[in-house]
């Protein structure tokens, strides 16, 4: 159940670094759970 507290973290790492627009999907992705395929592609 600690997916929802490591994206917050990723979240908040990526607003730290200020990574571009281009950069931060593709972190997203990568650490996205696979069951929340279809909440991030609605």
């Amino acid at each position: 159940m600690g997916n929802n507290y490591e994206l917050a973290e990723v979240a908040g790492e990526c607003k730290e670094r200020r990574l571009s627009p281009h950069e931060k999907p593709v972190s997203v992705m990568l650490l996205w759970p696979m069951h929340s395929e279809k909440d991030f592609h609605r």
